[in-house]
């Protein structure tokens, strides 16, 4: 039973941690991680009527804080460097 109230005490922690945490906070946290991923990746970049779909075979991509994702995409020619900014884009893991 000692358990259960700990286990019990620490989620409730967490959880109320959580709630505290501005979204913005987690959005950030959320786009970091992203420069630790290596992986398969579809990079979708969406403004206006243009659409570019750009694909990343085991890459990397990261992100800076002035609100960029970065990454070598596969393309016909060879891999090229892109840029894509960071709330104009979706990027999927494949």
């Amino acid at each position: 039973m000692k358990y259960i109230w700990m286990i019990a005490s620490v989620l409730l922690i967490g959880f109320l941690g959580y709630m505290l945490i501005p979204s913005d906070t987690v959005n950030k946290l959320a786009r970091k991680q992203i420069e630790f991923i290596d992986g398969n990746y579809t990079v979708t970049y969406s403004q206006d009527s243009v659409t570019k779909i750009y694909n990343v075979k085991s890459g990397k991509i990261t992100s800076t804080d002035k609100g960029y994702y970065f990454f070598w995409a596969d393309t016909i020619n060879g891999n090229k460097y892109r840029q894509t900014p960071i709330d104009k884009t979706l990027i999927e893991e494949i």
